[in-house]
């Protein structure tokens, strides 16, 4: 029974194309934090059901040090909230919450993991490795 939840699991919320057959404790560890819950895994979910940024293609807009630094240490990134968010245009972000923060070696697997997460032909494009500011 144990195995038949873990691929309802995998199909109902990551795509086949990105599930590069995932350790069974990386899927435990998704359904755990409830990560499919605020993010969508596939590009063919309706967009206003997730509070919370796409991470189908997490692999095309994040870079690797960035993302397992911000598992670790989770910051509010758009203080204002998403723009999904019903009381986005308002200023008043009606689905506001902190997100889990992850040991050294979950946010190392979800971080490898969600670098994964690419769409083919998207195009890509030099970023400075630096921050841009302090602010």
């Amino acid at each position: 029974m144990r195995k038949t939840l873990f691929t309802f699991f995998c199909m109902t919320f990551i795509p086949a194309s990105a599930l590069a057959d995932p350790a069974p404790d990386l899927a435990a560890l998704i359904q755990e934090k409830k990560c499919a819950a605020c993010h969508r895994f596939a590009k063919d979910d309706a967009v206003s059901a997730y509070p919370a940024p796409d991470l189908f293609y997490a692999g095309n807009k994040f870079q690797s040090k960035w993302l397992t630094g911000f598992l670790l240490k989770p910051e509010a990134i758009r203080i204002a909230g998403h723009i999904t968010d019903p009381g986005f245009l308002l200023g008043q972000p009606e689905t506001q919450g902190s997100h889990p923060a992850l040991s050294g070696e979950e946010a190392e697997a979800m971080g490898a993991y969600l670098m994964s997460l690419k769409l083919e032909g998207l195009g890509s494009a030099k970023v400075a490795a630096g921050p841009l500011s302090k602010g």
